[in-house]
């Protein structure tokens, strides 16, 4: 059949493309069938009339369809992850306390400015504090007895980087081990950062158990950043519609979620297990559109769909889990 062949070539799109091809199979069935029955002069409908009616309904189908292959092609070229089933690691997503851009009430995007200005407010100290204090609790509730070890991954924007370090050091009065990246070198072009992205050089951590890595950094806004944080709405409102769309010179969103599921890759074969340590949780501090859409590579839904996912808020910690389909 034609769902066959379709799924063939395109084997990661989801069940809704065999549902629409086989819908459109049965109505060639059923047009046929009336046909036969015009031809015999069962009914009042005339043979002109029924061909219309399915005509229009085959184009309504036909176009449902292209809006799906567009999606499915559309995430799988940015999401690294939708042919992953198991990750060796475990994966927690960390929102930055709250900041003094966040006090401003402005868009803080550009890393030329980002990492170096717009640190933690007082309360954002206190957050970070306050989230990594809990996040060592459960740790050793649950995993140090296993063996297991953190390891810390941070956007080099100055209010992420204060977030890692407050959970880096409760780590080390802890004694759990932390991961440290003894090859912290960047290839643009490996990275996948945007070329709309100002350059910047990447900010080291004060703390070597802080590996900053720039693909967590905060999404681009492009002519918004600086302005009122009012203005992301009308970024979501486009990113609903295209998760490709760059209007006012934005990061899209599928070029946030390529860099990041990216990372994660990179992550499965640099952070490995060792005799001494049976397994790594990952944690990985960055922003709230960053991981909302982070999210959505690891449920594997399409990035349009990221502002409908529960929100991170300031400093809040939550495990990452992979879809498996």
């Amino acid at each position: 059949s034609s769902s066959e062949v379709v799924c063939k070539i395109y084997p990661e799109l989801s069940a809704g493309v065999i549902y629409i091809l086989s819908t459109l199979e049965a109505r060639e069935e059923d047009k046929e069938e009336f046909e036969e029955e015009v031809e015999l002069g069962i009914g009042g409908t005339s043979r002109i009339g029924m061909k219309a009616h399915f005509a229009f309904a085959d184009f309504r189908f036909v176009i449902s369809f292209i809006i799906l292959i567009r999606e499915s092609t559309s995430m799988t070229v940015a999401n690294q992850l939708l042919k992953k089933h198991v990750l060796n690691n475990a994966y927690f997503a960390m929102r930055h306390g709250n900041s003094m851009a966040n006090q401003m009430k402005i868009i803080s995007s550009d890393p030329v400015i980002s990492t170096v200005q717009h640190g933690l407010s007082d309360l954002g100290h206190e957050q970070a504090e306050k989230a990594a204090s809990d996040f060592v609790r459960r740790f050793q509730e649950t995993s140090q007895t296993r063996g297991e070890g953190v390891a810390i991954f941070s956007s080099d924007f100055t209010r992420a980087r204060e977030t890692a370090e407050h959970v880096a050091r409760a780590c080390e009065e802890a004694d759990i081990p932390l991961f440290v990246d003894g090859n912290e070198t960047y290839d643009k072009n490996e990275l996948e950062i945007p070329l709309l992205i100002p350059p910047s050089d990447v900010v080291p951590s004060k703390l070597l158990t802080v590996n900053v890595d720039p693909r967590l950094r905060e999404r681009f806004f492009g002519a918004f950043n600086g302005e009122s944080d009012d203005n992301y709405n009308r970024v979501w409102e486009n990113d609903a519609v295209s998760a490709d769309h760059t209007s006012w010179d934005v990061e899209s969103v599928n070029s946030v979620m390529r860099r990041t599921s990216h990372l994660v890759l990179d992550l499965e074969s640099k952070v490995l297990h060792s005799n001494d340590v049976s397994k790594w949780n990952c944690l990985l501090v960055a922003h709230g559109d960053v991981l909302q859409i982070m999210q959505t590579a690891f449920c594997k839904i399409d990035g349009t769909k990221h502002r409908g996912l529960p929100h991170l808020d300031t400093a809040a910690i939550r495990a990452l889990e992979l879809a498996r389909k």
